[in-house]
Parts: C-alpha cells; sequence; structure tokens
C-alpha cells in the first residue's frame, strides 16, 4: 500500500473498474492506481475473482464482522439438529421393512444418509473452527478442509437434491401406476449408484480442471475459476440447483391433477372443486411439503449468487443477506425429518411402532402415565 501522503489525485482517472488514479508529487510521470477489492492490474483491468468468488468483493464492515460467532454458534446448531433430524429419518425407513423393501424406500434411507453425513462434515469443521484459533492450524489440515468441503460436500449435496427429484419421479409413476409400490429395487439401486458416480465425478472434474492455477492451499480453497471452468461450473450449478425444484413442482402437479380427477370421478360435482382440491392437499400433504421447503430454503442462496458479482457485493444489504441465505439454505437439512416422516401418517407410524426412538419415547410416555395413575 503507497504512503498516499506522497501521491496527488490525477486530473484524469486513466484507472478502469472505479479504481483511484494518484500521480507521485516526485515525477507527475509516474501514477497509480488503487484498485478495488475485486480487480488488479496496473490500471485495475483485470478481474480478481471469477462470479463464484463474488463474495470475496465484501468488506469487513459489511459483513457480521462483530457477529462472526453468532454465525459460527448458528451453524454449529443447525448442524447438530440436521444430525438429529435425518438420525430419526434414517432409523425410521431402516427399521420399518414396509419402507426399505422398495424403491422409494432406498432412495429415503440414502436421501436421510446423505444428509447424516453432511451434517458430521458440517458440524466437524465447525467445532473445529471454534475450538481451535484458525492461524494455528496447520498447511496439511486447512488443505484437507477446502478438499472436503469443496469437493466432498457439494458432491452429497448435489446427490442430496437429485434424490429428492427421485422421490417425487417414483411417487408419479407410483400414482400413475406405470410401476408397482413393490417392484424389484434394482431399478432404485442402479439409479442410485450412477446417481453417486456422475455427480462427484463431475464436481470432481470441475473444480480441479477448471480452475486458476494457484501456488498454494489457499489457492485451492478460493476455486477461482478460469472463463471456460466458470462456464462448465455455471452450467453444473444451474442443473443441480433448478432442474430438482422445477421437476418437483412439475411432479407435484401430476399427482394433484392425477388424484383430483380420481376424486371427482366419483363426486361427480364441478361445484366441489375447490373443496376438492383442498381436501386433496391436506390429506397428501407429504408430496408438498418438502419440495416446498426445499425450493424456500435453497432458492434465495442460488438467486443471489447467480445475480451477484464482486464489483456490486460490497454493502451492508449484501453482506448480511449473504449469511442469512446461507444459514436458510442448510436449515433445509435440519428439517429433513419435519419434510420426509412427520408429513406422512403411514411414515409417522411406522416411526411410533418400528423405530428404536419411537418405541422408547412411547415407552417413556407408558411409563409416566403409569406412574401419574398410580399417584
Amino acid at each position: 500500500m503507497p504512503n498516499l501522503s506522497d501521491f496527488i489525485s490525477c486530473s484524469l482517472n486513466i484507472c478502469q473498474h472505479n479504481g483511484q488514479c494518484l500521480l507521485d508529487n516526485s515525477s507527475i510521470a509516474n501514477f497509480t492506481c488503487l484498485c478495488t477489492n475485486c480487480f488488479t492490474g496496473s490500471i485495475c483491468e483485470m478481474e480478481k475473482y471469477s462470479d463464484n468468488l463474488w463474495y470475496m468483493g465484501i468488506s469487513d464492515e459489511n459483513r457480521f464482522k462483530n457477529y462472526q460467532l453468532i454465525e459460527t454458534i448458528i451453524g454449529f446448531l443447525l448442524a447438530i439438529l440436521s444430525f438429529l433430524s435425518s438420525f430419526l429419518a434414517l432409523q425410521t425407513f431402516l427399521c420399518s421393512e414396509k419402507i426399505r423393501i422398495t424403491n422409494l424406500g432406498v432412495y429415503l434411507i440414502l436421501l436421510s444418509f446423505s444428509c447424516l453425513i453432511i451434517s458430521i462434515i458440517r458440524g466437524v469443521f465447525i467445532f473445529v473452527a471454534i475450538s481451535i484459533s484458525t492461524g494455528r492450524l496447520g498447511s496439511n489440515y486447512k488443505l484437507f478442509q477446502c478438499a472436503v468441503m469443496h469437493l466432498f460436500a457439494p458432491s452429497l449435496i448435489y446427490c442430496f437434491f437429485w434424490l429428492i427429484l427421485y422421490i417425487a419421479i417414483e411417487r408419479v409413476l407410483i400414482e400413475y401406476s406405470f410401476v408397482n409400490l413393490y417392484d424389484s429395487r434394482r431399478r432404485s439401486l442402479i439409479s442410485s449408484s450412477c446417481l453417486y458416480t456422475i455427480v462427484p465425478v463431475t464436481n470432481i472434474l470441475v473444480n480441479i480442471f477448471g480452475r486458476q492455477s494457484g501456488n498454494s492451499f489457499a489457492d485451492f480453497c478460493l476455486l477461482n475459476y478460469t472463463s471456460t471452468g466458470y462456464i462448465f461450473y455455471s452450467i453444473l450449478r444451474w442443473i443441480n440447483y433448478l432442474v430438482a425444484p422445477i421437476a418437483l413442482f412439475i411432479s407435484f402437479l401430476l399427482i394433484l391433477h392425477h388424484l383430483l380427477r380420481h376424486r371427482l370421478h366419483y363426486t361427480a360435482d364441478s361445484s366441489s372443486i375447490g373443496s376438492s382440491i383442498k381436501l386433496v392437499i391436506l390429506n397428501h400433504r407429504d408430496f408438498i411439503v418438502q419440495p416446498l421447503v426445499f425450493t424456500l430454503c435453497v432458492m434465495p442462496y442460488f438467486i443471489i449468487g447467480d445475480l451477484m458479482t464482486c464489483s456490486k457485493a460490497d454493502t451492508d444489504a449484501i453482506g448480511k443477506l449473504t449469511t442469512i441465505f446461507s444459514l436458510v439454505s442448510d436449515s433445509a437439512l435440519a428439517m429433513i425429518f419435519f419434510t420426509s416422516v412427520s408429513p406422512s401418517k403411514f411414515y409417522m407410524q411406522e416411526f411410533w411402532n418400528k423405530s428404536y426412538v419411537g418405541r422408547f419415547l412411547l415407552y417413556i410416555k407408558d411409563r409416566s402415565c403409569t406412574s401419574t395413575l398410580r399417584q
């Protein structure tokens, strides 16, 4: 950083991208450009970061600088909630033979298991960040953290998104009788194997071969993409984030149409369409709760990430919205039990009657009721 007292402002600013032009007092032929956080070069002509790193343009005063500990604690609590929620969902689907022998059950088990692993990864790294000062961590640990958080964890998150879509498609096929609920699980095992192979491979390839070369682990953590790499990154991001919500909405409409037509066929009363729609949605709310919660939680973070650039990011509002939307997006994992199990009467019945946690809670309830009656 030059000593500003030795410089005067240029009469004509030749610096690009809002850079500040300064002339040397000792020689007016020499000029210096003070570039913003997003650009570099002799006249600030080169962008430091591709659009995927737009948040690097948010200055400290526009971040939650004084609330970093609170933000970290909230993230850690969400990781704990995600672990508990996914564990409850996983043991519900595993303990119920009626669920796990179906193709739909395979997808539900993998969905819960992926959420469980993601929550463990996030919880461990957040706990380490709280417990140990970042400056004391070795470069090998930081490199390992970057590899897990940029390569492995996002792959699981993308698989989580696609599994929600798999579940929706399976429900549509069952509702329209294209497949049977108790068909062979070969279909779900093959499709899941392809998913857990293709998604991680594409994510790893675009991150390794599409980023700018760096000389340290810090460059690897930033994953600053080349122009070509950013195109592939954007395509991959759009596909993983948008295909699932759009397909979920379409699948819900298809299921709603089929159930509504089936109901109206027996009622034969056109005046009851409104009440029929309401009744169908209430009776089959498990079809809509998960897509709705998933979309409301994930889409704000995706939208701000897609619209924002580094040069536009440095405002108080964007700094706070980035943190809030990130935490809201993480909360989608914390609600996996409430979106996958609790909306369904059958799944909740299996939870109480078949799962270890459900039966234990019923046991505690019965013991407390018995003790109350004795008193």
